[in-house]
């Protein structure tokens, strides 16, 4: 009787496989971490990407205090030099990320008298320094939205200016319809909104220059549609939806009650 061949027994495991195992998940480890890594840093680029380079707060502080003792045509080219070209975009609250930003708004929020009033005279050197600090405010909502409101009032007594510095500093980066339809001084006054808003309407529609017609007619659409939601015939005279001039003056006195 013949023995039955045994099958041949299988070959001995050996620490090579094991390690390649080892090295094949280390690899992919060590490639999704770096991936990871360089995924986080790009988006962080992308998110400080919008803002200055540099931003010389204590420059923007020391030309802003020359304007506030003696506004002219000098201290303003000045101050305009100091303000950044390009939007500053927040992060986080007021300050949180950089400190010396927080206190150079705060400082320029509180100092905003002298501005203004030639911002209502519409004096040219006033309303350029107004539009371009509404780059550096921009996210920064209270003073932003009450440099709307003042900006707005240019409109009937000089519209052309109005829109020759709307159209420098660019309608992409300036939210036309706050600029254009905010009426604090009339915030709980819908008709005298109305009567504010018809006026900037008037105005608008009387320039003609070629060369400011798109950005005329993105405030005229603005306003127009801001008279058919809130003053139209059809709008309730105690509806639950608030202004845009309301909205702001509500986040303003939510801002004011939390400082």
């Amino acid at each position: 009787m013949t023995t039955p061949a045994r099958p041949p027994a299988p070959p001995l495991r050996t620490w090579r496989p094991m390690a390649a195992w080892t090295a094949a998940i280390l690899l992919a480890l060590g490639v999704t971490c770096w991936l990871t890594w360089h995924r986080v840093h790009a988006d962080a680029h992308d998110r400080t990407s919008e803002r200055p380079a540099l931003i010389a707060w204590a420059e923007i502080v020391r030309a802003w205090k020359a304007y506030d003792v003696h506004p002219s045509a000098k201290t303003g080219e000045a101050l305009l030099a100091a303000l950044p070209d390009q939007p500053f975009r927040w992060e986080g609250l007021l300050g949180e990320v950089d400190p010396e930003a927080g206190r150079t708004i705060r400082y320029i929020d509180e100092h905003l008298g002298v501005l203004f009033a030639g911002i209502k005279k519409a004096d040219p050197t006033a309303v350029r320094v107004g539009f371009k600090l509404t780059l550096l405010m921009d996210s920064a909502a209270a003073p932003l939205e009450t440099l709307h409101d003042i900006l707005g009032q240019v409109i009937p007594k000089n519209p052309t200016l109005f829109l020759a510095e709307l159209k420098r500093h660019g309608v992409d980066r300036i939210d036309v319809g706050s600029l254009t339809c905010c009426c604090f001084e009339a915030v709980d006054d819908l008709p005298a909104q109305e009567q504010e808003l018809k006026h900037r309407l008037t105005a608008l529609k009387t320039v003609n220059d070629p060369g400011v017609r798109s950005e005329r007619d993105l405030c005229i659409q603005a306003i127009e549609e801001d008279l058919r939601k809130y003053h139209g015939p059809r709008a309730p005279s105690r509806g639950p939806a608030p202004t845009p001039a309301q909205e702001a003056r509500g986040r303003l006195r939510g801002n004011e009650a939390g400082k």
